[in-house]
């Protein structure tokens, strides 16, 4: 008996052993298993951040119908150009069959009406007629004040049509009329020059399979470049029917006659275009990768976002339009009228008026009313003038109200629209608003974008107005700076 109590005594030893064994075994695989695994974790989370710093860093890459192949190594991109308006001897002498439209009456709003006067319109002061065009909506519907630096482009001398390969315009001399009026001399006595007669060679149709005539451009000099800013749009469809020109993939400048004939005879009537956008200010070339935002004005900290500065001639910050309604006069860009005497926006009234600034489509694209997605604030300087008097009292500006709103254009599937927020404010009125003399003359309005309460259908507006209610009174009021912070 105790022999077999001795037995079972080490057997139990043996067992309770070997289980210690197993445990410190087992413990320590899991152990150091574990802490593999949570090396690897670490090791897998440090590298995603790595990458997320790098994507962070990198330029984002946005789509974009610049060019099929584009590369910002390269800088220039593909174009095309046509031209609108033109000179009172090229209309009526050799294409009185066209109708050329005009610089004074463009899309963007940026005339200079004098009613009162019976004064024709025209454009704005400062506004050159060579270094203007308009364009197709190929970045964002309202390209207004973009600027872009051009170049006329005769290494491929056949117009293209698209970027598809050989498809090119189809030379029609019934349009172009050039076997009627090749002598045609530009405002400068010149003829066409180094070009075949007509202007155009044969070229290939891949689609339809034949060769066929194509229209050609020669450039006076592919090397001169020319900075122009965006006046006017150039729709694909729009009220009056569709513009097959201002469609396609190829970025499309209808520029006005003036900067066409400086790059290329106008008789030729369209060209290639090399181009690159370029700020405004500084004319320094933009990131095209980055599209239409590439454009948005900032000040130096990149925290506030400008509508109008009046920094360049037509006062307004890319994008934006000038609407004024029930003006005696107005222009968009009046010197000595903004802040330290810069441009200012200015709608003279009798009784009532409104004047707006709209940029269409930029809430699918800049959001001008949420910078990074975050409520703003709106802050606008008013300069009133009486009788050509400043009037420095900002303690009664209760006859002006500011509303926001969102607008929809008309085009081929959509109706002209007006969605205004749900309320506009009355200055000197609301506790919310906050109105300061900045000591040049003008009123700063500081006002949170909150209080318009932009619901439902309005959600991010894309217009800002100002109206007037001053019963039988005319006075002058001038926008020097708009801004969002």
């Amino acid at each position: 008996m105790m022999m077999k109590n001795a037995q079972n005594a080490i057997f139990l030893s043996s067992s309770s052993s070997l289980s210690s064994f197993f445990f410190v075994f087992f413990y320590s695989f899991f152990f150091f298993f574990s802490k593999a695994v949570a090396a690897q974790q670490q090791q897998q989370q440090l590298e995603q951040q790595q990458q997320q710093q790098q994507l962070k860093s990198k330029k984002p890459v946005i789509k974009t119908k610049y060019d099929v192949d584009y590369s910002p190594d390269i800088g220039w991109l593909t174009g095309r150009g046509t031209y609108f308006d033109a000179s009172h001897e090229w209309k009526t002498k050799y294409f009185a069959h066209h109708e050329f439209g005009y610089l004074e009456t463009n899309g963007c709003g940026y005339t200079s009406k004098k009613y009162a006067q019976r004064e024709p319109k025209s454009l704005p002061f400062a506004v050159s007629r060579s270094a203007v065009a308009a364009l197709a909506d190929f970045e964002m519907k309202s390209s207004c004040g973009q600027c872009y630096e051009v170049k006329c482009d005769d290494n491929e001398t056949k117009i293209r049509k698209s970027f598809r390969r050989n498809d090119f315009i189809e030379y029609n001399d019934n349009y172009t009329r050039f076997q009627q009026n090749k002598n045609a001399r530009d405002s400068n006595g010149r003829e066409i020059q180094n070009t075949t007669f007509p202007p155009a060679e044969e070229c290939f149709d891949d689609d339809e399979g034949r060769t066929k005539l194509c229209e050609r451009t020669t450039c006076y000099d592919r090397d001169k470049t020319l900075f122009i800013q965006i006046i006017d749009i150039c729709p694909c469809d729009y009220i009056y029917g569709r513009q097959e020109i201002c469609c396609g993939d190829i970025p499309h400048f209808d520029l006005s006659f003036w900067a066409f004939e400086s790059l290329a005879h106008p008789l030729q009537g369209k060209m290639n275009l090399l181009f690159r956008p370029v700020d405004c200010v500084t004319k320094q070339p933009l990131d095209a990768r980055e599209g239409a935002l590439a454009h948005v004005r900032k000040n130096k900290n990149g925290d506030e976002y400008y509508v109008y500065d009046g920094k360049t001639p037509v006062g307004f910050a890319p994008g934006w339009r000038f609407r004024v309604w029930y003006d005696l006069q107005s222009d968009p860009a009046v010197e000595g009228k903004g802040k330290n005497g810069g441009f200012g926006a200015c709608s003279e009234v009798n009784s009532t008026g409104t004047m707006a600034a709209a940029c269409l489509g930029c809430e699918n694209n800049i959001l001008p009313f949420s910078v990074n997605g975050d409520s703003t604030m709106m802050s606008l300087r008013i300069q009133i003038n009486d009788d050509g008097v400043i009037d420095e009292n900002c303690e009664n500006l209760s006859f002006l109200s500011i509303g926001l709103e969102k607008r929809q254009d008309r085009d081929a599937t959509r109706e002209y629209s007006e969605t205004p927020c749900a309320k506009s404010i009355i200055l000197n009125e609301s506790e919310s608003v906050s109105i300061t003399r900045d000591g040049d003359g003008g009123c700063v309005v500081k006002i949170p974008v909150h209080v318009f309460e932009c619901k439902r259908a309005s959600v991010n507006a894309n217009t800002i107005f100002l109206s007037y209610d001053y019963p039988n009174t005319r006075k002058e009021v001038c926008l020097g700076e708009v801004k969002l912070y």
